[in-house]
């Protein structure tokens, strides 16, 4: 399941501020059916594979992924989001 938590929070981190729509939330996400429109054909920042090979390689992918899971985790929890939405941290 997609967490909307990230593409409704854009103004949180200012490398994704040319998807910020001026409200937070990225230009691409339906807010009516809560998914990203443009899913298959996302920015390379919105693909955390990517975002790993380019900026973390120096970790392992089991490692960039338990680090990721859990601050989105952090993140989902301080904004009150369902726990339906947490990531599963071990791969």
């Amino acid at each position: 399941m997609q967490s909307p938590w990230c593409c409704t929070h854009l103004d949180k981190n200012p490398a994704y501020r040319a998807l910020d729509r001026g409200d937070g939330t990225c230009r691409h996400f339906d807010t009516v059916g809560r998914l990203c429109s443009i899913y298959a054909d996302r920015p390379d920042l919105c693909r955390t594979e990517t975002v790993h090979r380019q900026h973390f390689p120096m970790l392992s992918p089991e490692e960039f992924h338990r680090i990721n899971a859990s601050l989105c985790n952090q993140a989902q929890q301080a904004a009150g989001l369902s726990e339906r939405y947490r990531l599963i941290q071990a791969i």
